[in-house]
């Protein structure tokens, strides 16, 4: 068993020694948190309602459950592969175990927490070292809130799990109370609350609904217009007048579609050609694409056995020239330790590159005040987990599972209704889970933020935002550790783009793609670090991607 720091017996301690133990400990070099704990802090949990091993439905007392499979079996311990042989009463001891297991390794890692802060507070520090150690103690406030989060809610988890716990109505109330309050300074809290989000949550909906309603009968449509309804009559519903999304650049490649044998060694060169170790691996347990220290995880089912060359190309702009470079950036400044609210930058930022990628100028206007071109929200595409999250709010239980049939009869869910049901309601009994809000709010604050900085001349630039794993709010603490330690950060190379131009105009000019792009991207200065980028090799490379994507 791995032995636990004693920092608070060390009689002297530095900053170095305390981010080295906080890197091995809390931010594990390996997997974030450890032991898959980073699934707890990143609240990305995945539900199972059958036994993976023999197929059989779970069940308890004869009904059918609904186990988290992170919390109780990643994390927890909790074997299946005996589930369907052993009596009722076994499974509940089993499940308690594992809760047990789970909370154990939560209690641990909130005890180091509580001494990392504490070792921190201790300290006498000025300069970079200062800044540091402040971005570190919101990073761990953060996760400790977020550790908690989970224990809270592991009530509802066993409840779903066919396990009902003394549960009295004021505990529930209390317990529901605290979910909110960490929810809230966690996530942001209510959507319901928020004008502007409201407003793009109708906009999305409406634009979603009108593309693709005739998938559904009539009565489905008017059962689907009730969400509208409900929407727009929320106070803070203006019910403007729905912009038109401009002209897709990727949609006229929908027809050209690349097998996995090929597809994955082009993610390789794309993160060769930036000078990254990441490297695009294939896990057959993976059930999504993800981003980690060192890699790019790629599914092995059915649905990832090809893939085609729009999404290719989206991903490289939101995996590999946001997240990885973001990652490696990370490590020269503040190594495994992410900031607070990371994720809402992170995924704020790589939704803002697919933006750029799929419709280019299209999404800019011009500022009345400047004349400087900045971003324009309305004509972005927003993700939709705001709106699923909003529904959540406003219905209850028996109709946002019906929404979610509805959307995915449309065509507009990943997943099946019920794990999209689950998730939204992951540790919650009376409300909604807002961990995935974040997508769509750090967009807005991503946006918000590049759109001040443009008209101002001053703040967070777009280069800034590729500084590391940090929420927008500690940038400025990052610029500065970077400056004065005179770190080389590295940034995005827009492959994707590159690849975009020469298959739209057949001009593999290297200058001709630097001038067109920065006549449409006028607010991305990247300067000498680009055009250095554009070698006869990567060109080359280029050239070689763009004739696989070209095989069907």
């Amino acid at each position: 068993m791995k032995k636990q720091p004693n920092l608070l017996d060390i009689p002297e301690i530095n900053l170095d020694f305390v981010i080295d133990e906080i890197n091995k400990n809390i931010f594990d070099e390996k997997i974030w948190i450890g032991e898959k704990m980073w699934k707890v802090a990143e609240v990305t949990y995945s539900y199972t309602s059958k036994n993976k091993k023999t197929g059989n439905d779970l069940k308890i007392n004869g009904k059918k459950i609904n186990l988290n499979f992170t919390l109780f079996c990643e994390i927890g311990g909790l074997n299946l592969d005996d589930f369907d042989n052993i009596t009722d009463d076994e499974k509940i001891i089993k499940i308690l175990q594992a809760r047990d297991n789970l909370e154990k390794k939560i209690f641990d890692k909130m005890r180091l927490i509580s001494i990392f802060k504490k070792n921190i507070k201790n300290l006498n520090l000025n300069g970079t070292d200062k800044l540091k150690a402040e971005i570190i103690y919101d990073s761990l406030n953060e996760k400790n809130d977020l550790l908690e989060y989970c224990l809270y809610g592991m009530k509802y988890e066993l409840e779903k799990a066919g396990i009902k716990p003394y549960f009295s109505k004021m505990e529930e109330i209390e317990t529901d109370l605290n979910l909110r309050r960490i929810d809230k300074k966690v996530f942001g809290g209510q959507v319901v609350d928020n004008p502007t989000e409201i407003n793009l949550s109708y906009n999305n909906l409406v634009d979603f609904f009108v593309k693709n309603k005739e998938k559904l009968t009539k009565q489905e449509q008017e059962s689907f217009k009730i969400f509208i309804k409900k929407i727009a009559s929320l106070p803070g519903c203006k019910k403007l007048k729905i912009t038109q999304k401009p002209k897709n650049r990727l949609s006229k490649y929908n027809n050209l579609t690349v097998k996995d044998i090929h597809y994955i060694p082009i993610f390789n060169e794309f993160t060769k050609m930036l000078g990254l170790g990441h490297k695009a691996v294939q896990n057959s347990e993976a059930g999504s694409i993800s981003d980690g220290p060192n890699t790019i995880e790629f599914p092995t089912s059915k649905e990832f056995k090809t893939m085609k060359v729009p999404r290719i190309l989206s991903l490289n702009s939101h995996e590999i020239e946001s997240h990885s470079v973001n990652d490696e950036n990370n490590k020269k400044i503040l190594g495994n330790i992410r900031g607070a609210k990371s994720t809402e930058k992170e995924e704020g930022l790589a939704i803002l590159m697919e933006n750029l990628l799929k419709y280019g100028d299209g999404i800019l206007k011009v500022d009345k005040n400047t004349g400087k071109k900045i971003i324009d929200l309305e004509k972005c595409d927003i993700p939709d987990s705001i709106v699923k999250t909003l529904i959540g709010e406003i219905c209850n239980d028996e109709e946002l599972l019906e929404y979610f049939k509805l959307k995915s009869k449309m065509g507009g869910l990943k997943i099946s209704p019920k794990e999209a049901f689950l998730r939204a309601k992951r540790s919650n009994k009376s409300g909604v889970q807002h961990k995935d809000t974040s997508y769509a709010r750090g967009f807005i604050k991503v946006v918000k933020s590049l759109n001040k900085s443009i008209k101002s001349g001053k703040g967070i630039n777009f280069e800034d935002l590729f500084l590391g794993k940090f929420g927008i709010k500690d940038l400025e603490k990052a610029k500065k550790i970077k400056e004065a330690e005179e770190i080389q950060t590295i940034l995005p190379q827009f492959n994707s783009e590159r690849i975009l131009y020469i298959m739209e105009t057949g001009d593999t000019s290297e200058s001709n793609f630097l001038k067109d792009f920065q006549k449409k991207f006028p607010f991305i200065n990247l300067g000498n670090m680009l055009a250095e980028s554009i070698t006869s090799e990567t060109n080359e490379k280029i050239l070689e991607i763009i004739g696989e994507l070209k095989k069907t």
